[in-house]
């Protein structure tokens, strides 16, 4: 039995799914996953102390941060960090890790440049989309008749800057449509008011996968200008479904999306992050992007469609 422990979020969701499909069937996961250390944390140590089944996994998995409560010091101990989102508590733990695996060459080469990770042994696998990710081929033909419409999933909104994006759609009118996927939590916190307009609507209620998948086939841009990405599933999920990418041009996002599958917007250095730091775009950017978005004919759209729905199938 391999444990498996992360936060209760879609992403490392998705990263557990990925691992449990690479995994199947040479071996059997158990994933922990909750919000902060809570119930499910206590109710799991008493049971380790009560059942011997519990007290010995073969092996764990740490994904984002290491969950040092739950370490177990005579077993490999198995890392995957996600370089933004590093704390300290994680250094604190470093002497149980026995592998730090990456998932992109921008986090290999960071943690392989910072001392405080010499000592360890570091391996570069890639990854891939969760399985429950559907990878939808694009259309065969170019079409100049489907309006060309844009998504946005917001996630948490500020690490994707969707504050800017709302902002820049409400000063251009004459820009495509613009879907943003956003909870309404997430928007109060960041002070977007949700109003639709003719241009902009907003989808605040849960959307199930297979919702979210159907409308990845009606808009054929996915707009994620991230701050910062461990891996990237929301741009990556695009490019699975056929869509063309619009993101930040700095790593780790312009290793998953180049000029061929994607259009990549300027940004500017800003805080630390992790052992990262924050890449922020502003209205410009977007102008930049739109502008170069809205001068390509069909043919080449669908030119890179195909090509980032091609880079996901071989990933």
């Amino acid at each position: 039995m391999i444990e498996v422990f992360s936060w209760a979020t879609p992403g490392l969701w998705a990263d557990f799914y990925v691992l449990q499909e690479a995994m199947a069937p040479r071996a059997r996961m158990r994933h922990l996953a909750e919000a902060k250390y809570g119930p499910q944390t206590r109710r799991h140590l008493l049971r380790r102390l009560r059942q011997p089944s519990l007290r010995r996994p073969t092996a764990q998995i740490h994904l984002q941060n290491i969950f040092k409560h739950f370490l177990v010091h005579s077993i490999p101990t198995i890392w995957i960090p996600n370089q933004e989102w590093i704390e300290r508590e994680d250094y604190e733990a470093l002497d149980a890790v026995d592998l730090i695996l990456t998932r992109t060459h921008f986090a290999h080469q960071l943690l392989c440049n910072d001392q405080r990770f010499a000592g360890i042994e570091k391996q570069f696998v890639g990854f891939s989309i969760s399985p429950r990710s559907s990878l939808l081929a694009p259309p065969d033909t170019p079409s100049s008749t489907q309006p060309l419409e844009v998504l946005h999933v917001a996630g948490l909104g500020e690490q994707r800057q969707t504050n800017v994006v709302v902002e820049a759609w409400r000063r251009h009118p004459e820009w495509p449509k613009l879907t943003v996927v956003a909870r309404e939590v997430a928007l109060k916190r960041l002070g977007i008011d949700a109003e639709d307009a003719e241009n902009l609507r907003f989808i605040t209620e849960f959307l199930p996968s297979s919702a979210l998948a159907r409308l990845r086939q009606s808009h054929a841009v996915n707009l994620q200008p991230s701050k910062a990405e461990g891996w990237g599933h929301a741009i990556v999920e695009g490019m699975a479904a056929g869509q063309i990418s619009m993101t930040t041009d700095a790593p780790p996002m312009n290793e998953l999306v180049n000029p061929e599958r994607g259009i990549l917007l300027k940004c500017r250095p800003g805080p630390a992050m992790g052992i990262d730091v924050e890449s922020i775009i502003d209205e410009a950017s977007l102008e930049a992007g739109m502008e170069a978005l809205l001068s390509l004919c069909p043919a080449k759209r669908l030119d890179m469609r195909r090509a980032g729905h091609a880079w996901v199938a071989q990933t």
